[in-house]
């Protein structure tokens, strides 16, 4: 993780100060999304899933942050990015909800085909992977749902699912400025990308040998942190307002603790 032991110890400096705001965030986190929530519509489902979603991850990526793992704290920010970016946005539109539920029987479809595939090639029956009449009828929903997809006229991409960026924008302002470090940059590092490869690594002029640099990963935590702690926050107003939750005042002092643990500096 480090190299030095002046860059643990003023990482552990830090996180001891982020850990004075993590039980409040946490109980708020609990009141908003690990909750009984009441079910408006069918959306409603969708809506208590993804923010279900986002506190877990920020959970996540809390656990591996304080102990200094911030690349892998990057790569788990791309989804809490989406989540709250794709709630919001289902918030506004619901009609864009709706398609996403109909993806559902095309994501299963497309998984089982491959699990099938999987189970022929090593040797077992790929109709035995489901009960019979489960299976027929999955591959039954599969074919309907594909058959009556909307798909752009210009790209071909399913209308059904809008990309991040699109959403972000018709969602509100506050997010935008904040796709390239918390969804695209955190992309490059999920994926197998020339970028991926030469973070962290250093090649000197006419060497033949590559050293590795860890000493960004206790800087890369912290702004993780901070980033992760903006989303999740704008997750919970979403989740408050969706259903009506009552959770305004908590909002707003959590809003406060995060402007005293990082902008205070």
């Amino acid at each position: 993780m480090f190299l030095r032991e002046v860059d643990k110890k003023a990482f552990f400096q830090a996180i001891e100060r982020v850990s004075q705001y993590w039980p409040a965030l946490e109980t708020t986190l609990h009141r908003a999304f690990y909750c009984d929530l009441p079910i408006p519509n069918k959306n409603g489902i969708t809506m208590a899933g993804l923010g279900k979603q986002c506190a877990e991850t920020i959970e996540e990526i809390h656990l591996v942050c304080i102990n200094g793992y911030g690349l892998a704290g990057t790569k788990l920010l791309r989804g809490l990015y989406e989540r709250t970016v794709t709630a919001a946005f289902f918030a506004k539109n619901p009609e864009a909800a709706r398609r996403f539920l109909d993806s559902f029987d095309l994501d299963f479809g497309r998984l089982m085909h491959r699990h099938q595939e999987f189970a022929k090639a090593n040797g077992q029956d790929p109709n035995k992977i489901l009960p019979t009449e489960l299976l027929a009828q999955a591959e039954d929903d599969y074919k309907r749902a594909k058959e009556e997809e909307e798909r752009c006229d210009r790209c071909g991409a399913p209308k059904g699912r809008l990309d991040v960026f699109s959403m972000v924008q018709a969602s509100g302002p506050a997010l935008v400025p904040y796709y390239g470090l918390c969804f695209l940059e955190p992309t490059l590092h999920v994926h197998c990308t020339w970028y991926s490869i030469l973070e962290g690594v250093k090649v000197g002029a006419g060497q033949n040998h590559i050293d590795f640099d860890p000493h960004p990963e206790g800087e890369r935590a912290l702004k993780i942190l901070q980033l992760s702690h903006f989303l999740i926050l704008h997750a919970v107003e979403t989740q408050n307002a969706y259903f009506r939750l009552s959770l305004e005042e908590e909002i707003a002092q959590r809003w406060a603790d995060y402007k005293a643990l990082w902008e205070s500096e």
